[in-house]
């Protein structure tokens, strides 16, 4: 089996490039991986300071009623530019297994990145999640 070819260099401040990378990789990890069906996932909004609607996702373990005494917050990577509309395949799958495995819930918000929304909006949006 032939090895796929790398993804194009990008340029300097070439993002959409870099999250268009960072998707395919996503995507091909996470047909890898294995979905635990023990997690139930619930979405929620969250409006911060500025009026804007971030979404949140609940995962929890199905436990038959029993409640853990924490939770997880769980912000992903990317460097506060490449977001969970690139990511979501592989951190979806990682945080359904984080929670199966432990029994802890976890919270995932899905911050605004840069550059359309510099420092401090990614940071602020993941205090505003906590």
């Amino acid at each position: 089996m032939q090895a796929a070819a790398p993804p194009p260099e990008p340029a300097v401040g070439d993002v959409a490039t870099r999250r268009s990378n960072t998707a395919a990789l996503f995507a091909a990890l996470a047909s890898s991986m294995e979905v635990p069906n023990d997690v139930e996932v619930r979405h929620y909004d969250l409006t911060v300071a500025d009026g804007t609607v971030l979404p949140l996702t609940w995962y929890e373990p199905r436990t038959g009623g029993r409640t853990a005494s924490a939770a997880m917050l769980y912000l992903h990577g990317g460097g506060m530019i490449v977001g969970l509309e690139q990511t979501a395949a592989v951190y979806d799958i990682a945080v359904r297994q984080y929670v199966s495995r432990s029994g802890v819930p976890a919270l995932v918000v899905d911050y605004r990145v840069a550059p359309e929304h510099p420092h401090p909006t990614p940071v602020e949006d993941c205090y505003a999640s906590a």
